[in-house]
This record gives structure tokens, C-alpha cells and sequence, in this order.
């Protein structure tokens, strides 16, 4: 976990805290031609700078679901679909885009509190009350443990008590 910047630590645990936290939304996907395309928004009434970058107001929310020991936790994002730019831009995309979440500060938006955390887009349903986008992390759990990797000349202790019968 990265470390806070000591004001926003202090203001975490005051006991009223004067300061706001932005969640930024960065896209990062392929357009029908093959061009990068980046958009980016903030769960703001309206638009912010942050790093130099302007991130467009919108309404969304994410939340966690269940941690199941077999499977990654899943990720939702829900944007309040009253905002018909974020369905026209979400159609843009030929594939499912890389989405990057970091945190600022309102009060101090060039000061990246928590940096950019990458999901990968697994679904997402457009419907009249809100789009709703499944995000998933890196499977890594999916990974393939490749046989060739763990030898006896790699790792020599995990074969040191290993026979191999009938040779």
C-alpha cells in the first residue's frame, strides 16, 4: 500500500475531515482504426486538472465484491448512464479497455494520493438506468505453471528427497 501524504493522513484521521477524495477513471483502449484512445473522468460535479490532464465530470461508483479464496475479487463500476457521453465513448472502443483508477485530493489535485491501479474491463451492460462495467484484475491465479520452470538444475532442493521409480 502506497504511503499518504502527511496532510491527507491528518485529515483521514481527524475527526471532521475538511478534504475530498477524488476517485480519477482513466480508459485506455483501441478505437475501430487501431489508435490508442485515452479518456479520462472524475467522480466530480464538474471538470478537473490533475498532472496537467483534464478529467471530465461524471457520475459513477465502484464497489467490491465478495473475496473468494478460488477466484480474483470482482470489481463494478456503475455510471449513472443519465449522461449518454460515457455510453457513446464506451462504444468507441473495439475491445475491452484497460481501466486505471488513482486517487487525489480535490483541494490538492495534482497530488496523487493513491496511483493508478489497472483493471481490465470483463463486461459491461448498458442499460437505461446506469452502465455497469465487471473489472477485473491481472488473473493471475489463471496462470499456467509451466513444467520446464521447475527442474532439479533450477531448484535443487525441491527434488532432494524425490525418487523417480521404474527407470
Amino acid at each position: 500500500m502506497p504511503d499518504l501524504t502527511p496532510d491527507t493522513l491528518q485529515d483521514v484521521f481527524s475527526q471532521y475531515m475538511p478534504t475530498t477524495l477524488l476517485p480519477l477513471l482513466r480508459y485506455k483502449g483501441f478505437d475501430n482504426d487501431g489508435n490508442v484512445v485515452n479518456k479520462y473522468y472524475v467522480n466530480n460535479w464538474q471538470p478537473i486538472t490533475s498532472n496537467g490532464q483534464v478529467y471530465q465530470a461524471a457520475a459513477f461508483k465502484m464497489s467490491l465484491g465478495s473475496d473468494e479464496s478460488d477466484n480474483m475479487p470482482d470489481v463494478t463500476l456503475t455510471f449513472d448512464s443519465g449522461d449518454r457521453q460515457v455510453i457513446n465513448e464506451l462504444r468507441i472502443f473495439n475491445e475491452a479497455p484497460d481501466v486505471y483508477l488513482s486517487v487525489v485530493v480535490a483541494e490538492r489535485p495534482d497530488v496523487v494520493e493513491l496511483p493508478e491501479i489497472e483493471f481490465r474491463a470483463k463486461e459491461w451492460t448498458v442499460k437505461d438506468s446506469a452502465v455497469t462495467i465487471q473489472l477485473e484484475s491481472e488473473p493471475v491465479l489463471s496462470e499456467p505453471i509451466v513444467g520446464d520452470i521447475v527442474t532439479p538444475n533450477i531448484f535443487p532442493l525441491l527434488w532432494e528427497n524425490v525418487t523417480v521409480q521404474g527407470q
